[in-house]
Parts: structure tokens; C-alpha cells; sequence
């Protein structure tokens, strides 16, 4: 099984610094925090946020409300995240596809926009085929992904994200090329048909 590095390790971060008067007039928290997961329920980020919550519970009288709110790449999470109220009632889980998608325009933003104040995670991407798969080792897939261009499918988080992005880094070493099939979520795993590939997430020390 092969494994690349994510570029960026998953961050939590804030759509705004909260306001000094809001401290003053309030014990912060005194309602539940929106957290902005921007893929799709039952990802490798979705996974994440909601382990993070269930963590948070015993530090904070009020907790976290998740808010999935998938595509483009994430694009259109990390942007309600931007556009939020700057109350301190509003945070997002991103990681390095919060700078793709501003760099390749999805993003409407640049990534310094956003506050980053924790690493809460930090993944691996694997190369992963169905058990019942024709390929019994990397060479055997590359070798097939370059006599069978563009027949090969692949699921990815969409353009920009990073399973995207590692997978292009691959189809380029290699001149392999596989067919792209963006935005399923982590759940669509078990779905794969015959001939298709992906590069989940999965936290180190899993």
C-alpha cells in the first residue's frame, strides 16, 4: 500500500478574531459553536471534526454544531466560513485544499484571509483498490493505468483538494492516467467498482 505525506495537516481555524467587547459583555462560550466541515459527511475531515467535538466536551459548557457543507473542493465551505459573522461563533476544519482552492481561483479569497489556531490532525493518503481488484501490487496498477489511459477511475475530494492533487502528482511520475471522478465522499469507498482507485485519508497512529 502506497502512502504520500499531505501537503497540510489538518487545521482548525477561525473565521474571525472575536472582538474584545464581546469578551467583556459575555462568558464566551454562552451558545453552541458552529464548526464548518466543508466535505461531505463520513470523510477522513468529517471524521476528524467529529472526534474533535466529542473531545471538546469536557472542556466547554456548550459544544460544537457540525455543519458539513461540501463542493468544490471545499471551496464553498471554507467560503461560508469566510463570510460568517466575525463573532467567534463560527469555525471551520481545513487543511492544505484551503490554499488550492484559493490559488486555482475556487476560492474567491486568499488563504490568509483565515486564522489558523490549532493542528488538531495530521494524515496519510493511501492508494487503495477493492480487494477483488485485477492489481496485486503498485507496478501491476501502474503498468495497466499506462496501457489502459483514462479507463482507469479514480475517486477524489475534487478539483484542488488534496486526494486530487496526489493523484496527479502520481498519474505525472508515473504516465499513468486515471479517469477522474471528483467529489464522492469517504462512504463511497465501499462502492468502488472493479477498475477504480483513491486516495482516502487516514490519520497516523490508525
Amino acid at each position: 500500500m502506497v502512502t504520500v505525506r499531505r501537503v497540510a495537516a489538518c487545521l482548525l481555524v477561525l473565521a474571525a478574531v472575536l472582538a474584545a467587547s464581546v469578551c467583556a459583555q459575555e462568558r464566551y462560550p454562552s451558545r453552541p459553536i458552529t464548526l464548518i466541515v466543508p466535505m461531505s459527511p463520513g470523510g477522513g475531515t468529517d471524521l476528524v471534526a467529529r472526534a474533535f467535538v466529542e473531545g471538546m466536551k469536557k472542556h466547554l459548557d456548550q459544544g460544537f454544531a457540525v455543519e458539513n457543507v461540501a463542493g468544490a473542493g471545499s471551496a464553498i465551505g471554507t467560503s461560508k466560513l469566510h463570510d460568517g459573522k466575525p463573532d467567534g461563533y463560527t469555525v471551520g476544519m481545513v487543511g492544505g485544499f484551503l490554499v488550492s482552492t484559493s490559488l486555482l481561483g475556487a476560492a474567491k479569497f486568499p488563504a490568509t484571509d483565515l486564522t489558523h489556531i490549532a493542528r488538531v490532525s495530521q494524515e496519510t493518503f493511501v492508494l487503495s483498490v477493492k480487494a477483488d481488484a485485477p492489481w496485486k501490487s503498485l507496478g501491476e496498477f501502474i503498468e495497466a493505468s499506462q496501457k489502459e489511459l483514462g479507463k482507469v477511475t479514480l475517486g477524489t475530494a475534487g478539483s484542488g483538494a488534496l486526494t486530487h492533487l496526489a493523484a496527479e502528482a502520481l498519474n505525472q511520475k508515473t504516465g499513468a492516467r486515471g479517469r477522474d471522478r471528483q467529489g464522492e465522499p469517504g462512504p463511497g469507498l465501499a462502492g468502488l467498482p472493479r477498475q477504480e482507485w483513491t486516495h482516502p485519508g487516514v490519520p497516523d497512529g490508525a
